[in-house]
């Protein structure tokens, strides 16, 4: 029970901007903790868009939908939407012939990096309000969830250059996987979309890490979105 709670405290501490507050006993000192901070990250993506859809529940107009949207990306920590602009500059800087890794390591961001960023942005609070406006809050609360899923298979499947994702990865529990899998069984398909893109990305770079994770659940929120858009 002790360490369902740390690793639960542990996924809002580090997966939200929620307000938790982590304690002494909230380290990453044991394989049981990990696995549980990792198996409740769709959770803690089911909590934020909860609040996100609660507060336009509330208030039932565009300029909340607005609000609902921006919120969202603001419990997520804002901390995918970094991680766009770090691989795309990377990307951008192989194309290059420079070192990817240590362009994505740096603290500075470039033009373009920015502009794909802005983009992702747009595409996501856009897409945001217009399922709130639909009255589609399930496949907000879905895309926010399904999104975070993705994120294990990729965790799973594949290799990183990161000793923290690494060892995030050794801690994973396949069980969570099937847990998961079955939970969203019909958008599994999203699952498919994050693997592709976990893949191509990290063809282009060369490498995996964790912007290249960050990237992926920001691709496939928006290719959800889009998904279901072609579906209204």
């Amino acid at each position: 029970m002790r360490d369902f709670i740390s690793g639960l405290k542990m996924s809002f501490g580090y997966f939200s901007a929620l307000p938790v507050k982590l304690g002494e006993d909230d380290r990453f000192d044991k394989t049981q903790k990990l696995s549980w901070m990792l198996g409740l990250l769709p959770f803690v993506g089911l909590v934020i868009a909860s609040i996100s859809v609660g507060l336009y529940y509330l208030i039932s107009n565009w300029y909340f939908a607005l609000l609902s949207a921006i919120l969202y990306l603001m419990l997520s920590g804002f901390l995918h939407l970094e991680a766009v602009i770090d691989v795309i500059d990377a990307i951008y800087a192989k194309l290059s012939g420079k070192d990817a890794y240590a362009i994505i390591k740096e603290p500075t961001v470039g033009a373009i990096g920015v502009l794909w960023g802005g983009s992702f942005l747009i595409l996501e609070v856009g897409g945001i309000v217009f399922l709130l406006l639909h009255q589609r809050y399930s496949d907000v609360l879905m895309m926010s969830v399904v999104s975070r899923v993705g994120l294990l298979y990729v965790l799973y499947f594949f290799e990183f250059k990161s000793v923290f994702v690494s060892t995030l990865k050794e801690s994973l529990d396949i069980r969570w996987l099937i847990f998961w899998g079955v939970v969203v069984i019909l958008k599994c398909y999203m699952i498919a979309i994050a693997l592709l893109v976990a893949y191509v990305v990290g063809r282009m770079l060369g490498f995996r890490n964790g912007d290249v994770l960050g990237f992926t659940l920001e691709a496939t929120q928006i290719c959800f979105i889009a998904i279901t858009a072609m579906t209204l």
